[in-house]
């Protein structure tokens, strides 16, 4: 079997405690190459995994044998990375979220087309089998319409599941200089300046960016539909967001509590006879996968269905779709086109909460 060879630009957590991991555990893939500035984490990295070529270039990474560039790299960075790869010839497959600003990301879209280059972005939580069969089964019997659906994501301090306290994360102090020319400047309305506390989790817009996009992208794959932001009410850390979906509403309920460590996720949709529940885990947990409970009427007959059978971990799933495509030649521009809504939406929710 030819293995599809894998380029890694930016080798921080995620790319670590899940990317490396999912991509060398697909027997279709090996990791070819990985970049990073800080060449003591590479050189570590290397060792580790068994990847052969290192490097703190870019340009060179995209120039070697490699099938496909995978950027994990800081949000910041996404673009320049993406728009590098697609000019060498390279599929990609990005970390969420794709851009700064949805500008940003109607141009990687548009260099995309023209490229003929597949892109796909990193919201593993579509991939989940469990979520993906309790959605087919509840079109399925034809439960009518919705009425009403709920995101509550609040992260607790071990969103990561405690993995990083077992299998140490390797850094490093060396100090990386920003080019602050090659960063995505952001929504053009956002009048701070363009610095380093910018591109940081100080950065309340940086911050709602980098962890809202995920409620916000399950929510619309959930109900099929893109909403309208009605309102945000923001106290005490907690953010509850009012949705319009035009003949239903919605509810976002986003909290980061660090003050605790538990992970608590629940996606909820209701519909005229049924009521779908999703759990999902901690992200890295690889032990574990979204839990889904369905809830269906049909005149006197009522039907409780559980779907916790499959256990595959999301980011590998995610990883697996990817190389499924690339392989086959399904070239698309779907996840692009949800990565401008989501981030739209994301755009529409810090406008409304600061009265922009």
């Amino acid at each position: 079997m030819k293995k599809l060879r894998a380029g890694i630009i930016g080798c921080g957590f995620m790319a670590q405690e899940a990317h490396i991991p999912a991509l060398s555990s697909l027997p279709n893939v090996e990791i070819a190459a990985i970049c990073d500035p800080r060449k003591s984490v590479t050189e570590r990295l290397s060792k580790k995994w068994s990847i052969p070529f290192v490097t703190d270039s870019v340009e060179k990474l995209l120039s070697s044998e490699i099938d496909f560039a995978c950027i994990f790299t800081q949000v910041q960075l996404h673009k320049h990375h993406i728009d590098m790869a697609i000019d060498a010839g390279k599929h990609v497959f990005t970390e969420k979220p794709l851009a700064m600003s949805a500008e940003s990301a109607k141009s990687i879209l548009a260099k995309a087309r023209k490229a003929g280059t597949h892109v796909a972005v990193g919201y593993m939580k579509r991939h989940e089998k469990n979520i993906r069969a309790a959605l087919e089964l509840n079109r399925e019997k034809n439960t009518g319409n919705i009425i009403f659906a709920r995101s509550h994501s609040f992260i607790g301090r071990h969103w990561d599941a405690c993995v990083s306290g077992v299998f140490p994360i390797f850094s490093s102090d060396e100090k990386v200089p920003y080019d602050f020319s090659v960063l995505d400047p952001a929504p053009v309305w956002l009048k701070d300046k363009r610095d380093e506390k910018f591109y940081s989790f100080d950065n309340p817009y940086y911050a709602l960016l980098d962890t809202g996009c995920h409620s916000v992208n399950l929510m619309r794959f959930v109900t099929g539909k893109t909403p309208e932001i009605s309102s945000v009410i923001k106290s005490n850390g907690l953010r509850i967001v009012n949705m319009d979906f035009g003949n239903f509403r919605g509810v976002i309920e986003f909290c980061v509590n660090f003050n605790m460590n538990k992970w608590d996720e629940v996606t909820e949709l209701y519909s005229e006879k049924s009521t779908l529940k999703i759990f999902t885990p901690p992200p890295t947990f690889m032990q574990s996968s979204a839990k889904a409970e369905l809830y269906t009427e049909n005149g006197l007959i009522h039907t409780n269905t559980v779907f916790d059978e499959n256990h595959q971990w999301a980011f590998k799933a995610q990883m697996e779709d990817f190389i499924d495509t690339i392989t086959k030649g399904n070239i698309n521009t779907m996840d692009l086109e949800d990565s401008i809504e989501d981030i739209s939406l994301i755009e529409q929710i810090y406008r409304r909460e600061n009265n922009i």
